[in-house]
């Protein structure tokens, strides 16, 4: 693995905005390209052996939960205990989630988080990297497959799971990086053949008569 140092574009501010990378410069700059970190096949094949594995071992840890009832030991308790409970003995497909390393090619691999709840960073990894790289060095390729991957995934989910059109996605109004997270989603789902919408939670309805939700066109 290699640090390498490189120009940033000059205008990548207005680049990045262009592909609906809006919160690049939140407070202070998020988004750097000064640098990028070069990586050889061997360390990518090795990386990804290695959070396979990890990936498993949570897989485990979750069996072991559910099949043992410590959902209060992870603060999980009546409905969401039934929900976990029920979607596990299913075999529900997930969706992506996000591993946080550390990793400097002399060490092994050390997992600090495994965001599989909120994970964020997904249209950064899949589309703005790719721009950047296209632009930067379009003779060079990068070991990411994220938007491939998500396009199967979502066909699985829907075969295993049935799901019906149309295909809601939502995020509070007021928080930028969710927003653009779910709007992407929302647009690998509409490549993969789904009719999917986007409404923001505050704009869900209920109704205690259908006991069915609603967006704002009551559909």
């Amino acid at each position: 693995m290699k640090r390498l140092t490189v120009a940033p574009r000059k205008n990548w501010q207005e680049r990045m905005e262009e592909i609906g990378f809006t919160f690049h410069t939140p407070g202070s700059t998020y988004w750097q390209e000064d640098a990028y970190y070069e990586f050889s096949s061997d360390q990518v094949d090795h990386i990804e052996a290695v959070t396979e594995e990890l990936h498993a071992l949570c897989l485990e840890a979750v069996d072991h939960v559910v099949r043992n009832e410590l959902f209060l030991k992870m603060g999980i308790t009546g409905a969401g205990a039934a929900l976990v409970r029920d979607s596990w003995f299913r075999a529900d497909r997930s969706l992506y989630g996000r591993f946080d390393l550390v990793y400097d090619s002399k060490h092994e691999l050390r997992l600090l988080e495994y965001n599989a709840d909120t994970p964020t960073a997904l249209f950064e990894t899949a589309v703005v990297q790719w721009v950047w790289l296209q632009e930067q060095f379009p003779d060079m390729d990068q070991f990411n497959s994220v938007h491939e991957k998500l396009m199967d995934v979502f066909g699985a989910v829907a075969s295993s799971r049935g799901i019906l059109q149309p295909f809601y996605f939502s995020s509070v109004k007021d928080h930028e990086e969710d927003r653009v997270t779910v709007e992407y989603l929302r647009d690998v789902a509409l490549q993969a053949g789904f009719d999917a919408r986007y409404v923001s939670m505050e704009d869900i309805g209920f109704s205690s008569e259908t006991n069915r939700f609603y967006d704002i066109e009551e559909n």
